[in-house]
């Protein structure tokens, strides 16, 4: 593959805490309908790159969990669709703000109406100064 989907490895370090905090490798595996040396594969050998995280194992591992216990909140997808340049650059800036400051980024997301109003404020200003 000229150019691979390459998935985060925290993403995948996340999948592993969930699995061995919760169901477990076999029954992980098995909901995921794959092979425990796969999926072993895919949480631990992916990291070192002697082997290639494909986002259908990572879906299908989120899958089972959210399955195995729909009680907790299901990891999220393992990629994201970019829509265009503007969230490109949206999701680069995310990706700043959390190495900043994760809980400020946490807390500013639990008031999403308000985040949303601040965000498209700011916007509306920068706009009208132009």
């Amino acid at each position: 593959m000229k150019h691979p989907v390459v998935i985060n490895p925290e993403y995948l370090a996340e999948l592993r805490r969930r699995i061995e905090a919760g169901p477990g490798m076999t029954a992980v595996a098995k909901a995921a309908r794959m092979s425990r040396t796969t999926l072993w594969g895919l949480l631990n050998d992916a990291a070192s790159s002697r082997r290639r995280a494909t986002p259908d194992a990572a879906e299908r591992v989120r899958n089972a969990l959210a399955k195995l216990d729909p009680k907790v909140e299901a990891p999220p997808p393992p990629t994201v669709s970019v829509r265009g340049r503007v969230h490109h650059r949206w999701i680069a800036l995310g990706e700043r703000l959390i190495a900043a400051d994760p809980e400020a980024v946490e807390a500013a997301i639990a008031k999403p109406d308000e985040l949303s109003a601040a965000v498209l404020r700011v916007g509306r200003s920068r706009r009208q100064a132009r």
